[in-house]
């Protein structure tokens, strides 16, 4: 599908109702991949500069003011960037619009450009006036159409800049954010949150300085606008640029003592994202206007860091997994409109793979080991069995987020795939089995480390695969 994504943690996989892959894992652009265009950045980055449009005689305007702009389009797959800056032209009767000053997308699957104008006085909608091709230095400069032609154009062909509940909507199309590493489906829409934290390595840093260094570190350049939090400083401090995979600068000179091979995380501002979902619009998941589609999920205990690690759908509502806590939250049809909100176990997850469904019930794992939500959602306590497990730290929790929960159907069984202290590499190699027929446990022990799961049909049979190492794909339930 794509090569050079981090491996500090699996990326995180969802299916759109076109049967297309979203992929994010928070330390790159997140991508979307279908088999017949490949693996591309998901969005299209808008036009940062409106277009230069002048009014030579010739034509059929009203006279008045008039607003232009244009847009990117993927002609492939339908998809467009957000629109342009406005541009604000005075014309007098009988103008005509010249437009120039277009920029081409260096993007590679924008094929097109769609140039829009309003009619005069009305800067509410605009009006498709032509599409030219991405490429060269497009100009049109025979714009004649009349205000009263633009307004017999189809349905597809005008563009409302706000809803009638005043939220923005030709501007709509904002990048999917790089920060959060888990998608998730939901109700025909694309579901973002879970922080990204990059912590590799150690740090330094001189007092007066804005360049941090780097040991260990392979930084890539999406981290430019996060902050960073390094032990010893007394604030955290924002990326301006990255300059290389060991080198960074800040947006203002480090004002604390000289710091040198320290620990260090950086991740975007965790007051305004640690406990939020973000989610695109219908049918548009590589649409997500950030600025007003944002639910706070907020922390209904004491403030203690327990951020969102992931979300499940539960049907009509929708399972929002922290640390250790789990909520529940439930949407009406407009998603911004009144969401609800409830604290509903103290429980939660270690990753937003380690939550699987069998049958009607949601079998999870959190520091404390297994639990489970049951039909009704009723609360179900898994771990007594194997608690000396999770009690005794005899798990490796420095690589659980690699750990993950995989149930399987045709064995009635239950997987929690976890490291325990002294195992090799960061993929888990242990499995707590639990059977949910008989309520017993049992451990499987692996030789080499695996990565995920997933069901598939085969010869009329649901089974359980995964992945494992030297591009191996195994299925579980065939013996040794």
């Amino acid at each position: 599908i794509t090569t050079g994504l981090a491996t500090l943690w699996p990326p995180s996989f969802m299916t759109t109702r076109d049967l297309r892959l979203m992929i994010a894992n928070g330390l790159s652009r997140p991508l979307t991949y279908d088999p017949l265009g490949g693996a591309i950045n998901a969005g299209i980055t808008a036009p940062s500069r409106g277009p230069t449009v002048t009014t030579p005689v010739g034509g059929a305007a009203t006279a008045g003011t008039y607003w232009c702009a244009y847009r990117f389009k993927d002609s492939v797959r339908g998809t467009y960037s957000a629109l342009s800056p406005l541009t604000e032209v005075e014309a007098v009767a009988n103008d005509q619009f010249s437009w120039d000053t277009i920029t081409i997308s260096a993007e590679a699957r924008v094929t097109h450009i769609e140039l829009w104008r309003s009619t005069a006085e009305q800067n509410g909608k605009l009006y498709l006036i032509t599409t030219v091709v991405n490429s060269g230095t497009p100009t049109y400069g025979t714009d004649t159409s009349s205000d009263d032609t633009l307004g017999l154009l189809d349905v597809d062909s005008q563009l409302d800049l706000y809803t009638a509940d005043g939220d923005l909507w030709a501007r709509r199309q904002e990048l999917p954010p790089n920060f959060f590493k888990v998608c998730v489906p939901y109700r025909d829409r694309t579901l973002w949150c879970a922080l990204a934290v990059y912590s590799v390595g150690t740090v330094s840093i001189n007092n007066g300085s804005a360049t941090l260094t780097g040991v260990g570190t392979t930084w890539p350049s999406v981290l430019a606008g996060r902050e960073v939090y390094m032990i010893g400083a007394d604030k955290p401090y924002t990326i301006s640029t990255v300059g290389g995979v060991t080198s960074i600068t800040l947006d203002e000179n480090y004002a604390g003592t000289t710091l040198s091979g320290v620990r260090y995380a950086i991740m975007a501002d965790p007051a305004v994202y640690g406990n939020v979902i973000v989610w695109s619009e219908a049918d548009e998941p590589e649409s997500v206007p950030a600025t007003q589609n944002i639910l706070p999920v907020q922390e209904s205990l004491a403030s203690d860091n327990d951020w969102i690690t992931g979300a499940t759908p539960h049907g009509t509502q929708l399972w929002v997994h922290k640390t250790r806590h789990t909520y529940s939250v439930s949407f009406a049809p407009q998603m911004r409109l009144n969401p609800g909100v409830n604290l509903r176990f103290s429980r939660g997850t270690l990753n937003h793979r380690c939550a699987d469904y069998f049958g009607d019930t949601l079998f999870l794992l959190d520091a404390l080991g297994p639990w489970a939500i049951g039909p009704g959602d009723q609360y179900i306590e898994l771990g007594p069995p194997i608690q000396d497990y999770f009690r005794d730290r005899r798990v490796d929790f420095g690589k659980q987020d690699w750990w993950f929960v995989s149930t399987s159907s045709d064995e009635g069984l239950v997987r929690f795939f976890v490291t325990l202290l002294g195992q090799t590499g960061s993929q888990p190699k242990t499995a707590l089995v639990l059977n949910v027929r008989t309520e017993k446990w049992a451990i499987e022990t692996y030789q080499e480390g695996l990565s995920g799961s997933a069901r598939i049909e085969h010869l009329g049979k649901v089974r359980t695969i995964v992945g494992a190492s030297y591009d191996r794909i195994v299925a579980l339930g065939e013996g040794l």
